[in-house]
């Protein structure tokens, strides 16, 4: 399942744009080598899991400098929410830390089971109006945006009258070609905006929820600026929402493809949902690979990766997607097994200081969804096979525009 890792034809992304994400090819692990940004920027590639780690946890290795002010106009095509350059995900290493050290508490792995018992009803409440409303259904609106969208705004503080905004507002937020600059930049600036009240109204009138946590939080006389809150919780509600909504339609695709013997496997076995994730997580990625080819670094200064001598100010694109599937690590990479339990971490949610924040908080809502379908629905299927599938298109996540299904009602020989 290996491609050339130069640039990919136009033929070869709209083939790719018509697959489903655990059916694409990937980059044949190997040493850095030389990539063209779809922008156009000359970068190398890193595949190899142990050298896509050390990019990523290596302080030679930077995101400062490469957005904002200054940045060269060939790194990207257009500016998004990974792209501002007051982001947690772009500054420099001080206020970084600063800034992490005052919301991590928030995301740890204890304080995240907490949230499992009203997480566990949210998802209930979806699947008894799935079960009401009848066969068939389009899961994208029913189930897999609507959980996420309902839990990171309950987690926050944002109303639930708000919720349609942000999700539209998200989609831009994490355009790459889907959406004209112009609207990239109207979205994000409506979005700051709203932050911006919704930080006034906090302070006016605390609540029970992360934004006054993070209004109030200080550590050693620190204390998050106007400006770092909002752009905190805007990326937080990005986050937190677009990148979980597509793992989680993604993974009921790859789980509900041909026989669904995988579905199967999990309908027997509830208790492999929270296994049955990682390796979905491994497997399956968030995005094509065309459209991004990984998570960009900078060299601060001349570095020896993997055999080849990258000079300070080399463009580097850590391929988390090819790293999840280095041979060397994860033995019959290709094949989804959700009964496999590696003893070295997934990529999917990076590494080092700026590993995704959230990621307990996803894996929680994607075991749980797992669990509690496979329980309540175990005659679901797909109403479409999987090439037939739409899918969205020049965002940074790639997942189903629409996931029609549908299952057995009781009384029809089998169960719903």
């Amino acid at each position: 399942m290996a491609r050339d890792c130069s640039r990919a034809s136009s033929d070869a992304a709209d083939t790719s744009h018509r697959l489903p994400l655990h059916r694409i090819a990937v980059p044949a692990v190997g040493p850095p080598r030389p990539l063209t940004l779809p922008a156009g920027a000359r970068a190398w590639q890193v595949t190899r899991y142990q050298e896509v780690r050390r990019v990523l946890t290596d302080p030679r290795f930077t995101r400062v400098g490469i957005f904002g002010a200054g940045a060269a106009e060939d790194v990207i095509e257009a500016p998004n929410v990974m792209t501002e350059e007051r982001s947690i995900l772009n500054v420099g290493t001080a206020d970084h830390h600063r800034i992490r050290r005052l919301v991590q508490r928030a995301f740890t792995p204890r304080h995240i089971a907490t949230w499992r018992p009203w997480v566990a009803s949210v998802i209930d409440d979806l699947v008894d109006a799935l079960i009401s409303a009848g066969p068939p259904a389009d899961l994208v609106p029913a189930f897999t945006a609507a959980l996420p969208m309902r839990v990171i705004c309950r987690l926050i503080g944002v109303p639930a009258a708000d919720q349609p905004r942000l999700q539209a507002w998200g989609s831009r937020a994490m355009s790459l070609s889907a959406f004209s600059a112009e609207e990239v930049r109207s979205a994000m600036t409506e979005f700051a905006d709203y932050v911006g009240d919704l930080v006034a109204a906090r302070r006016a009138q605390p609540g029970d929820d992360l934004l006054t946590s993070l209004i109030t939080a200080r550590d050693h006389g620190d204390a998050l600026t106007d400006g770092e809150l909002v752009s905190l919780v805007r990326d937080l509600i990005v986050g937190g929402h677009e990148t979980t909504m597509t793992a989680l339609g993604n993974s009921l695709i790859a789980l509900l493809d041909d026989d669904r013997r995988h579905w199967q496997q999990l309908v027997a076995r509830p208790d492999l949902a929270a296994t049955a994730v990682e390796e979905l997580l491994r497997r399956v990625p968030l995005g094509d690979g065309i459209t991004e080819a990984g998570l960009l670094r900078r060299t601060t200064e001349d570095v020896e990766l993997g055999g080849v001598h990258l000079p300070a100010g080399s463009m580097v694109a850590a391929g988390t997607v090819c790293a999840n599937l280095d041979p060397a690590v994860y033995p019959e990479p290709d094949e989804l097994d959700i009964t496999r339990r590696p003893t070295t971490p997934i990529m999917t949610f990076g590494a080092g200081p700026h590993n995704c924040l959230g990621a307990w908080l996803a894996r929680l809502e994607l075991e749980l969804s797992l669990r509690h379908l496979a329980r309540r629905l175990p005659s679901l299927r797909l109403e479409l096979a999987v090439d037939r599938l739409p899918f969205t298109t020049g965002l940074m996540t790639r997942g189903p525009a629409t996931l029609p299904v549908t299952w057995s009602r009781p009384g029809n020989g089998a169960t719903a």
